[in-house]
Parts: structure tokens; sequence; C-alpha cells
């Protein structure tokens, strides 16, 4: 039979594009751009109708029947959705404030090992830089920029407990890895666990967290139950690792031509008489890197009653590191739960338990000295031990890299107790009180050994042996009392009040003794030399009162109020409470009368929000004078020793918070039936009293610096997020992309540039520019130096320096400003297709606009030792012509062409395929199971790039450095894994 109809709106408008198949069958069509259809369908059948943005709906068809007029209604979903904020759920229609929300469905066809790389590329405003690709490394997270020369980490809150970002006082006491250990914040939770991440972006949703709240605020919640039927699910993927980009090094025979050409153009004789005998020799950066297994299992249990719900969760994780010697493993156990126990009473708790274990060996020196050695060093001695320098010409006194992956012990085991436990009493169903009790605790356990050893010439005759141990306890207690109600059907009106208070107390140890046995033995009571032990403890509070206020009229106007008063004992007496307010307001256009008619637009908000927020991360005393007792005096006529203190740090009463203040205006946009989804935000976000170490003269006998508000910062930005998606048959397509721009610059600084290395953090800059020599070309002849600047000890064939400043002489006054470490860009793009059983992903991430600074240290160092180098040097200068950049090489660099210049600044940008993914979904009555998918993936596929080192997506640390040195470089994945759902 044949069936004709139209499909409409809630309005009467006729819906173009409409999925129309028979239930359980291929017979389908789409209707016409009127709305209309035509369709042959069986007897008694059953029409579906679907379309993106309204509410699927059935159609059953009888005998009689032959024309239909459908209506769809609009699927509120999405302005339904609730999103989580400070203390709280929002609908996301209300929402007035810069906020973007991640769920585990965005990143569930992604492999994750740990949260950061769960945000990194999908949210506008967001830069996350995985710092090296080292396992159980945290990556760096900086929101809407870099605001302070000081900590720049977002606020974590996981399940309402906020967690201290950097655990003051644990990682500092021992961090065994080397690498960038965070054991607070996001560190060694299992991102399959992660239900949703918010990222709170501007002062109007952030500044209930007031002190804490400048950098941004990242919340995390985790899985819960839900009532129904039980569900068990079990995840698992395993996978091997690869070094995706080796830089290429000189080998033997072009290791020694350098080295003879350097050593003659320096005077010298040479090391090498026959260097075509050498032949390659050996790779010594590839001796390091080797293939590495990956796997991951997780198992989870939820469920329950209309009373009572579950979720129980356990993970193991294990990461072998492509470098030699270098490991990861964490066990995890999540067990989250919900009561009612009264009809007005309810609890639960969340709680994290987490184990995390590494092991890293000497990688610093394994990794500098195998791009160091020469090619000519064999891998392996004939007596089996790892090869080392043993005639001239080669690094007779470096250790070797094989010995010091393997010999050498650095081992950190960290536990972690996270959670909290809730009661929340309706007193009515507006007026809701509630308490939480929770707890960040962390306990670090830490070795660190060597050997007794002999490479060649570099010899150890006594081992040490270091054993650490650290513990840092923190609790939270939080009391809410909340109100929403709903008057005259249009006035909604929602408050919040509370009193939280959150106190840590940390602890360390740290024993050390040295001569052992053996090798083998790495007991302290063994060892007979050196005694000694140190500890230390630190403690912090902070005492909060915080105030929301949101009122909306229709759902057309909306208004948000917050306020937190923070007090600090961080902080003097005079200067312990802040006060950050924030301001919010929101206009629905799209509810407005006028725009009806306007069929595509189904949602428009215009929203614009001002306030400010805080920053408290600093040194725990910086208020006081710091002494140390460890000081000995001689008194009295008899010259007695005494023991005493002295000052080694000035402290500051005066010193207060940071203060950033944020203004923001954006809109979201939703097109076509919700199938598009737009958001536009434009920010200034300005820090000022910075706080700064402002240089002391050294007569003072003092050596740290007292804490001043001596500076401002302003960040500024676009930031875009575009989404669609779409169903046609067997067919849905989901796209997401966004693009960010960022511009920095220091406002203040109190007349004095902060220099730290080749970084300088000056007014007018942005914080921690690159700073050095200019190079504008290499001198070819001696009429060239004659007729330019005056340049110590300049030759034919080292590099020409520009005279900045015109006085006729290259000194440190021809310094300048020689890169940004700042992205000026960042961008993602998420694309997923799926059709029928099939399913596809790829998941693309970006910078543009940074510049890094390459250590010189390193492979790209001049020759001008027994260092070895890279291939750019066999293009350097020979003569008048040879080349205009890269200069001659001498031994001893007397010209100094190896100061810090833009010669070692390179463009860091790339864009990068960081994760694609095939998978195919079994059918359910297969295994008797609910569902069955199995998946390939490989991560870091491909990375377009102009940096010629490891890794353009190179580390920073806590100061905001890019600088690339020797960092571990992120591998390229392959797997393969299988989700099963009972």
């Amino acid at each position: 039979m044949t069936v004709t109809g139209h499909v409409v709106d809630a309005k009467g408008n006729r819906l173009p594009g409409v999925t129309v198949v028979v239930k359980g069958s291929t017979i389908g069509t789409g209707t016409s751009p009127d709305g209309g259809f035509s369709l042959q369908v069986p007897e008694n059948s059953t029409l579906v109708f679907s379309f993106v943005g309204f509410a699927r709906k059935e159609v059953v068809v009888t005998d009689g029947t032959s024309s239909l007029t459908v209506t769809l209604a609009e699927d509120t979903k999405a302005l339904n959705e609730v999103v989580v904020v400070g203390y709280g759920t929002q609908k996301k229609a209300d929402v007035t404030g810069a906020v973007s929300t991640i769920s585990a469905k965005d990143f569930e066809n992604t492999v994750t090992t740990n949260v950061g790389q769960a945000l990194q590329g999908r949210t506008a405003g967001v830069q996350v830089t995985q710092n090296t690709g080292r396992p159980g490394d945290a990556p760096l997270v900086r929101v809407r920029g870099v605001g302070t020369t000081g900590n720049s980490n977002p606020l974590y809150v996981i399940d309402g407990v906020i967690t201290n970002p950097d655990a003051t006082g644990v990682t500092g006491a021992f961090n065994s890895t080397g690498g960038t250990s965070t054991a607070g914040g996001i560190a060694n939770i299992n991102p399959d666990d992660i239900e949703s991440i918010t990222v709170l972006k501007d002062a109007a949703s952030s500044a209930i967290y007031g002190a804490r709240a400048a950098n941004g605020v990242v919340l995390v919640t985790t899985k819960r139950g839900k009532a129904g039927l039980g569900r068990v699910t079990f995840n698992s993927y395993a996978g091997v690792q690869k070094a995706w980009r080796l830089p290429k090094m000189a080998n033997a025979t072009e290791f020694a031509t350098l080295q003879n050409e350097a050593r003659v153009n320096a005077g010298l004789t040479p090391n090498w008489n026959r260097v075509d005998t050498l032949g390659v020799g050996n790779e010594k950066i590839a001796e390091i890197f080797h293939p590495a297994a990956i796997q991951d299992y997780h198992l989870s249990f939820s469920g329950g009653s209309e009373k009572s719900q579950y979720a129980v969760s356990l993970g193991y994780f294990k990461q072998d590191g492509i470098g030699i010697g270098v490991k990861y493993n964490r066990y995890s156990l999540s067990v989250n739960s919900d009561h009612q126990v009264l009809k007005k009473l309810r609890v639960g708790n969340s709680l994290s338990l987490t184990r995390g274990a590494s092991r890293s060996g000497l990688w610093s020196e394994t990794f500098v000295n195998a791009i160091r050695f020469s090619p000519t060093i064999p891998k392996y001695m004939p007596d089996g031990g790892p090869g080392y320098a043993t005639r001239p010409g080669e690094q007779l006194g470096y250790l070797a890299p094989l010995g010091a992956a393997y010999q050498f012990q650095n081992d950190l085991t960290r536990y972690r107790i996270l959670g909290n436990v809730y009661a929340e009493y309706a007193f009515t169903p507006a007026l809701k009180f509630r308490s939480t009790l929770g707890g960040d605790f962390i306990i670090e356990d830490g070795i660190s050994f060597v050997p007794v050893y002999t490479f060649g010439s570099r010899t150890n005759t006594l081992s040490t042996l270091d054993r650490n141990y650290a513990i840092s306890g923190t609790w939270l207690n939080e009391n809410t009392l909340s109100y929403n109600k709903t008057f005259a059907g249009r006035h909604n009106v929602s408050a919040l009040v509370g009193v939280t208070q959150q106190a840590n107390r940390s602890e360390n140890i740290s024993a050390h003794r040295e001569s052992l046995p053996n090798n083998d033995i790495r007991v302290l009571d063994a060892a007979s030399l050196n005694d000694r032990a140190r500890g230390g403890a630190s403690e912090w509070s902070i005492r909060s009162f915080i105030g929301r206020l949101n009122y909306n009229l229709n759902e057309k106007y909306l208004l948000s109020a917050n306020l937190r008063v923070d007090g600090s004992s961080r902080f003097g007496a005079g200067n312990r409470y802040g006060v950050f307010p924030s301001f919010a307001a929101g206009w629905r256009l799209s509810s407005e009368k006028f725009m009806e008619n306007i069929r595509a637009i189904n949602d428009l908000k215009f929203r614009a929000s001002w306030g400010q927020l805080g920053n408290q991360e600093i040194g725990l005393y910086s208020f006081t004078n710091g002494l140390d007792l460890g000081q000995n005096y001689v008194l009295g006529t008899g010259q007695t020793i005494a023991s005493g203190a002295a000052p080694i740090a000035l402290g500051n009463p005066n010193i207060k918070w940071e203060t950033t203040t944020m203004q923001d205006a954006g809109l979201d946009l939703a097109l076509f039936n919700n199938a598009v989804s737009v958001t536009v935000d434009y920010f200034v976000k300005t820090t000022r009293d910075m706080l700064v170490q402002v240089p002391i003269p050294g007569t003072t006998g003092v050596t740290t610096a007292p804490y001043q508000n001596a500076g401002s910062v302003r960040n500024s930005g676009f930031e875009l997020a575009v989404g669609y998606q779409k169903s046609t048959g067997d067919f849905r397509y989901d796209v997401n992309a966004n693009i960010s721009t960022l511009k920095n610059r220091v406002l203040s600084l109190a007349g004095v540039p902060i220099v730290s290395g080749v970084f300088k953090t000056a007014e007018g800059q942005p914080i921690n520019s690159l700073f050095g020599y200019v190079q504008e070309g290499v001198f070819q002849t001696q009429e060239e130096i004659n007729t330019h600047a005056t340049q110590a000890n300049a030759k034919p064939g080292d590099i020409k320096w520009k005279d900045l400043n015109g006085d006729g002489t290259i000194n440190d006054l021809d310094r300048d400003y020689i890169g940004n470490t700042i992205p000026r860009l960042t961008y993602g793009f998420n694309g997923s297709v799926s059709y029928k059983r099939f399913d596809f992903s790829l998941f693309v991430q970006g910078v543009q606009g940074r510049e890094v600074f390459l250590d010189k240290t390193g492979g790209r160092r001049l020759v001008d030792n027994f260092d070895n180098t890279t291939v750019d040097y066999l293009s350097r200068w020979t003569g008048p012509g040879t080349s205009n950049h890269v200069p001659r090489l001498v031994w001893g660099d007397p010209s100094n062409n190896q100061r810090t210049s833009d010669f070692f600044v390179y463009d860091a940008s790339y864009v990068r395929i960081k994760n694609i993914q095939l998978g195919y979904t079994l059918p359910k009555d297969l295994l008797g199971v609910n569902r069955i998918r199995v998946y390939v993936s490989c991560q870091n596929l491909l990375t377009l790039t102009p940096y010629p080192w490891f890794d353009p997506e190179v580390g920073q640390g806590r100061d905001n450095n890019f600088t690339d040195l020797m960092t571990y470089p992120q591998p390229r994945t392959f797997l393969g894994g299988i989700n099963l759902e009972f």
C-alpha cells in the first residue's frame, strides 16, 4: 500500500529532510523540501519519523491509512540539559557565564590515559600541553592564558572536593622521576570513571571559588548509579608504542669529519686520522628507544532502586615507556552511592582510591648523553656491558646511556584517597540544606639508588641510597543552603548561601646513606657511611563564605550574581581576607515574539559578565621572615661554637591577593532544528597586584627575595566553538570544532624586569618572552668584519650579530625579544560518523604562533667540544658563499657563536592527528550480551610542524617557560580494544 503525507512542527511549519522508515526494515525515504513524502509500505506496519532537533515519533499504518499529517515535537533535551556548576547544577539554557562541558561520550572513542588528555583540543580557550611523553606525567592546563609569573594552574574540583593542584609540601619534598609530578589536581584519576568535565572560564561562573579561581576552574564529575536494572561494563585495550620521530644525528664518519674541522679551525691537532674507515657507526639515540607495551582494563558495576543507587569500578593501567628503563602502572577503585534514607533526607558518598607507581632510572642523563655520545662508541663492550668512550675524540667523562638507564634506580609510588560524604535535607521541595565532609590524602614513597660502576674513565666507587617519604592530608567541610522556586509561572529565583573551610598539613622525611655491600642490596641499614636524615612540615588553611543569586523571567531575561569572601593563612593578618564578586546577564532573543517566524533559529542567547577572582598560590609563609636553624656561631672569649639561626628569606606582611578582573561577552546559537550549535566569546582578563619576587642586593646576606604586589598582566582573545550533527537513514554525523586566539601583555612590573635564563618578563611584552641576540647572517670575509660593529674575536665564518642600538659594539645592550612562548592560536576538531554497525572518529589538535628555545646543550649544540650534533651542521660555513646561517665550527667557540640568540629559536606550531579510530558493534544476540564493540586506534598518527626536534608539543614548567630541555617525546601508539556491556 502507498502512504503519503506531510511532516510539520508544532507551529505547522513543514519540515524537509525528515527520515521516514518502516520499523524493523530498510524501507524508507526522506521528506521533500515542502515536507511531503510518499512511501510503499506493508500493511499494518509502523512508520518511524526522526529528525535532528525533534523527538522521534512512531505512527501505526492501518488498512485504511492513505494520507498522514505527522507533527514532530521539538526535542527540548538540549535546552533542558543540566550542566555542573560550582556548588550545584544549572539548566544549560539558563547559564550566563562562559562554561564548557565535555561528557564521557565526547572522549569515549579516544584512548585517554589522564584527565588532561580528555580536555585537549575539545574546549575553546583551554590550552593543554602534554608536558612530556613520560608515562605517568600529568599535562599542563592553561585556561584563557597566563595571568601571572607564578602558578598559573587552574583549580580542580573532583566530585565537589577542592583539590590542591601542586599538593604543596609533597612533591616538593621528593620527585624521583624528574618529571612534572602533580600529586594533587587531576593526577592519578582514572579517566574511565569520569562522567563529565566542566570548565568555568569567566568570572561569572568561577567567582563562587574566589581566591583560587583566577586561573580557571575545572569541575570533574565521576559516574554515579541510576535506578533500574544493574549494568556491568568491561572496557579494555592493549597496544604498542613507538618513537615516531628521532632527529638525524651525524654518523661516525660525519662526526669525525666535523670534529677534525673544528679542531683545525682552532689550531689544534685532529683527533681522527682515517675518518673514511669509521663507516656509519652506532645511532646512539635509537639505542635508548624501543617499542613499548600499553594496556588498560576497567570493570564497572552500577544500578540500584528508586531509593538507592550505586556505581563501583576497578581499573588497572600499565604503560611501559618508549625510553628504556621507564614505566608506570596505576590501580584504581571508585565507589559512589546515593541513598534516600528518609522522605526528606538523602545521603551519599564519592570515594576514589588510587595507587600509581613510576620508574625512571636516570633518564635525564640517559637522554642527554645519547644525544651527545659519539657514534663511534659501540653499543656494548666485549664483556657485554654498556658501551663507553675509550679513544681520544670521544666523551671520556660521560656516563654510558645504557648504564644510566638500567643500573640507576629512581622509583616513586603514590597512594591517594579522595572523596567525601554528604547529607542533604529538603525542608520543602524548594529549600534544601546540604553538608559535606571530604578529604584528599596523598602518600608518596620514593627510592633513589646510585650504584658502584665503571664505564671507562667515568667511575663511581661509592654507592648511595636515598629513601623519601611524604604525606599530605587535606580536609574540607562545606555547608550550603539552597532555594529554587518559580513564582506565577514566570519568575524563577534560585539562591545559595554557605560557609566552607579547608585545611592541609604536609610532612616529609628523607634518609640518606652510602657504601652498600653491593649493587643488589638496597636497604638503608646495609649501608655504612654518611648517615643523613632530614624532614619538614607545613600547614595552610582557608575559610570562605559564599553566596549566589539567579533570576530569570520566562527563561528570557537572565540575571546572576556571585560573591565569595575568602580568608587565607597564606597572608598576614592585615590582608587575610579578600572579597570576590561577579555579575552576569543574559537575553534569550529567540524567545521574543519578533523571532517566532525565523524558523532557522531555534535558540539565540546573548550574555555578558564582569567579575573579580583571586590567586593565592605563593609560598606558605611569605608574609614573615624565614630562618635557617642550621647555623653555627663562635661566641665568647673561649670561642665556643653555639648553634643558632640566620635569616634566609625576607617576608612581606603587606602582600595581598593577586586580583583578576574579567569581562566577557558571548552568544549561544542553535540553528536548523538544533543541528548546528555555535558559541562565541570575547574576553579581557586583567591581573593586578601580581605577586613577584623583586630582586634584592646580595649584600643583604638573604638568599630569598620577598614577594611584592608589583605587576599587572592582560590576556584577551576570541573563542569560537561550532558543532553539527545529522542523521540520514543509517548514517549519523557529528562534527565539533573550536578555535581560540590569545594576546598576552605585561602592563606593569614596578619597572624591574624579571630575567630567568633565556626568558625575560618586562612591560609591554608577553610573559616569559625569549630574549637574546639577533643573527643577521654569517661573516663571509675579513672586509665584512672590518666594516661591521666591533665583535670580539670574530673571524670569517662566525655569526654576524645585529647592532641593535647602533653604538658600533656588539654587547649585552644588543639583545632583543626573539620569541613568544605563549601560543597565539589554538584549535581542535572532532569528527565522527557511523553507518549501521560501523563507527569512525577523528580528532585533530594544534597550536599556531609559538616559539620554543631549543636548549643549546643538546643536539643543536655547535661543534665546539666532543659532543655529537645534528646533520644540520653538514651545511656549515666552510668558505665565502657556502652558508649565511650555520657558522663555521671551531673548538672552544672563541667568538661565542653559542650565545643565547634567535639561532636556537624555532617555530613550534603544529597540527596533529591526535587520534583516529575505527570500531564495529557486533549483533546483540551473538554472545548473549547487550553490547560488544571492538575497535582499532592510532594516537599521534601524523604531525605537521616546522619544528626540527623530537616533539613540538614540548613541556612547560610551573613558571610558564617553553624550553626544550631534552623533553621526553610522546609516542605513536597502535592499539586494539573491546567494549562489553552486560
